[in-house]
């Protein structure tokens, strides 16, 4: 097959392999909201014949993307089709999380935000929720969203911004979609400043299409792109509001178009929406990037529309029986995507839409190359805009005048920054030496090229090696990050450890188990008791050796100050099972009594999608999650060795930084004696310690809760005394027989 096909595009541009899509998928038929201009609702209302309700499982979504690689991103929304009404929502926002590296957006109208909804939605890893509200006052909003209450979608909105502030989460991004009608749209800035006051993140104007309410004749007129005087100077109005409350707004086609004519465009939006002239096509990424997977059938089996337009979407571009991923790559997708790239033999309902701009196939063609470019590494598109480098300024020329988001190249050269594997010490090696170069860049790069070289993860992981090799000094300011020698270890000894934890699963199911905190509360705790219990002991729990001999059954060290501060004294320790994360395989002996366990630290990673957002691993086997204490880490692996009833002691959740500590960044030296823990050596003089963020632990404690109850176990707290009252507390010396009790009794109570 020749590269390039007879107009100068290469072939990889309508093949839908190189193009990872943008889905749209509609998770049931259910909906709870009648809105006067989405035209099945309306149809379902005049009828009063309601289809036979279906909705998505988690199952039935993964078998249907089996086979899709990447997903840039989810919208799940739908045509009369409220998402959070799926009861699977938080499993299929997690799979396509988890699974397909999805950006995930949530479209509701807002009622079914209950606290317990919104907090499993947050915890699966949403990126951004979309509540749909049509008005600013009462009297609007319910007149354009019937079925509803106002009230309640406020309250609503408050108490999920609220939670988003509880949780101390930066996703996700919270916005108020509002579209903008004749009848509403002086309410806009009036809406603007309501959602400042309930602290969301951003209100978008949504433009009314002329298309979905043909058949609505009350509706007819109420699209702003006959108003343009009208939306422009509402829209002004609402800018002046937004930079007062400091609150974003964006507008999309084509009332953005609108809103630029006067003063950005030399094109008017009557020439926009003009019938093409011959060569010309519709500026349109719909067949290159966002599919919209319809479920309409009972059993889950679909089909996958052309777009959410009124006609598009009942454009049948194959079904899902097959898997997704065969519609996206069949000969329907093919057939247009050529078309629109040609301006050739576009079918009626492209060639009448009213969305799309009227453009030169080379600027959809550029547009195309470059999108995908900049996500999916294409060695036939990056030749492509090269070759047509001499016309990159008309395709900016064109984009800027329709109002449209460029995609982030200043120019064609920023190309080469996307390079082939093969180059990239070479290219390391020219950044180095730059004057821009800065500590930071090797990270922001390479994290940047390793995410969308859209390789399978042994790949990535052979990339990520050879670039630390380049790198002389390679740290983090929060956690560690893996040196040269771990990463090449984690490839040869993470599957051996893999297969030894899952040795465990489930090895001590129904017993109960003791983790131990190293809070100045466990001096009031006799550890004799404990001996013939299962104990998990965490960093620097040794002392109690010293002290009276004890040992715990499983240890664990998630922080590096603490390994390079006890680095000798960890190896020297003989207890029967220690458990480390991978990334310090070269700083911990290996023996027969070690395990290295595969660790997640996003938690702490503040570009990382799931940063201050707790997750739990059922599977440690596979990973583990970091969450600001290595007791989390310890919950989980207790979770995944089978304890029902897990007991905490020594965890004060108190700490005092003291004055005469040194701080740099997110790091404490201590000057003098730690009075922090149950030994004044613990973090004594000349060890280094993090900022403990108590906030971060209530958050992940409350998301270790959730999850050991909703599986029929249960966290006690049986520390003594102490500020953790997450759990339900219980007596430590009640837990045992008397007799066993009577000589500490006294040293309790004391």
């Amino acid at each position: 097959m020749r590269n390039i096909l007879n107009i100068g595009f290469p072939n990889s541009m309508v093949r839908g392999d190189y193009l990872p899509p943008i889905l749209s998928l509609e998770l049931s038929n259910i909906c709870n909201v009648y809105c006067i201009m989405c035209d099945q609702a309306q149809e379902i209302k005049k009828t009063e014949q309601k289809p036979e309700p279906y909705e998505l499982t988690v199952k039935e979504l993964s078998r249907v993307l089996e086979g899709v690689g990447l997903i840039r991103l989810a919208m799940l929304s739908g045509s009369h089709s409220e998402p959070l009404l799926n009861r699977d929502i938080a499993k299929i926002i997690y799979m396509l999380k988890n699974k397909k590296n999805a950006f995930v957006q949530v479209l509701t109208n807002g009622t079914p935000l209950t606290r317990h909804l919104t907090e499993k939605i947050f915890y699966a890893g949403l990126d951004s929720l979309r509540i749909s509200i049509h008005g600013a006052t009462k009297e609007t909003a319910e007149k354009i969203m019937e079925n509803t209450s106002f009230p309640r979608i406020i309250s609503n909105i408050r108490e999920t911004v609220k939670l988003k502030r509880d949780l101390c989460i930066r996703k996700p991004k919270i916005e108020i979609a509002f579209v903008g009608m004749k009848q509403n749209i002086a309410e806009f800035s009036d809406m603007v400043s309501l959602a400042a006051e309930l602290g969301v993140d951003q209100v978008s104007l949504n433009s009314l299409q002329e298309r979905q309410i043909e058949g609505l004749s009350e509706m007819k007129g109420q699209s702003l792109v006959h108003h343009p005087e009208l939306l422009r100077n509402e829209y002004e109005r609402a800018l002046i509001v937004a930079e007062k409350n400091n609150i974003q707004i964006s507008v999309n086609d084509p009332y953005r178009s609108v809103i630029s004519d006067d003063a950005n465009s030399s094109k008017s939006i009557e020439e926009i929406n003009q019938p093409m002239a011959k060569g010309k096509t519709r500026y349109c990424l719909f067949p290159f990037e966002k599919p919209s997977l319809v479920m309409r059938t009972k059993d889950g089996i679909g089909t996958v529309g052309l777009c959410c337009s009124a006609k598009g979407r009942y454009v049948k571009m194959g079904n899902t029986s097959n898997g997704f991923a065969s519609v996206w790559n069949g000969s329907s997708y093919v057939k247009i995507r050529k078309a629109l790239l040609t301006g050739k033999d576009l079918p009626s309902y492209c060639y009448e839409c009213e969305r799309a701009p009227i453009v030169d196939p080379f600027v959809l063609q550029m547009d195309v190359a470059l999108r995908q470019l900049w996500r999916y590494p294409n060695e036939e598109f990056r030749k492509f805009i090269k070759r047509n480098k001499k016309r990159y300024p008309e395709y900016v020329k064109t984009m800027k005048e329709l109002g449209a988001s460029l995609v982030p190249y200043e120019t064609v050269d920023d190309l080469d920054r996307y390079i082939p594997v093969k180059d990239v010490q070479k290219k390391y090696m020219e950044m180095k030496n730059s004057l821009s170069w800065k500590i930071a860049a090797p990270f922001r790069w390479l994290g940047m090229f390793v995410r969308f070289a859209g390789h399978p993860w042994s790949k990535k992981r052979e990339i990520i090696s050879n670039v630390l090799k380049m790198i002389p000094v390679f740290k983090s300011g929060t956690y560690p990050v893996p040196s040269t020698d771990s990463v090449d270890k984690c490839d040869t000894t993470l599957h051996k450890h893999k297969h030894r934890v899952s040795e465990f699963k489930n090895k001590y199911k129904g017993e109960r188990c003791f983790i131990i905190g190293n809070g100045p509360s466990l001096n009031k705790v006799d550890l004799r008791l404990l001996e013939d219990e299962y104990t998990f002991g965490v960093n620097a729990i040794f002392y109690k050796y010293d002290e009276m001999g004890f040992k715990p059954t499983f240890y664990m060290v998630e922080d590096g100050h603490v390994i390079n501060d006890n680095h000798d004294r960890i190896n020297r320790i003989d207890y029967s099972m220690k458990f480390f994360p991978h990334i310090y395989q070269k700083n911990i002996k290996h023996d027969e009594n070690t395990i290295f366990f595969n660790a997640d630290m996003g938690f702490y990673q503040g570009s990382h999608p799931y940063y201050c957002k707790p997750r739990f691993s059922q599977d440690c086997s596979d990973v583990i999650y970091a969450g600001q204490t290595v007791t989390y880490m310890c919950l989980q692996l207790a979770f995944y060795l089978g304890f029902k009833e897990v007991f905490l002691i020594g965890m004060d959740f108190d700490y005092k930084v003291p004055a005469t500590g040194k701080v740099e960044g997110l790091t404490i030296t201590s000057m003098e004696d730690d009075p922090n823990h149950f030994h004044p050596d613990y973090f004594g003089k000349g060890k280094k310690w993090h900022f403990p963020k108590l906030e971060n632990c209530l958050l992940v404690y409350k998301h270790a809760k959730g999850v050991y109850e909703e599986n029929g176990r249960k966290i006690f707290n049986a520390t003594i005394g102490g500020k953790l009252e997450v759990y339900e507390r219980v007596d430590f010396y009640g837990l045992f027989p008397e007799d066993r009790t009577r000589d500490a009794g006294e040293k309790i109570h004391n």
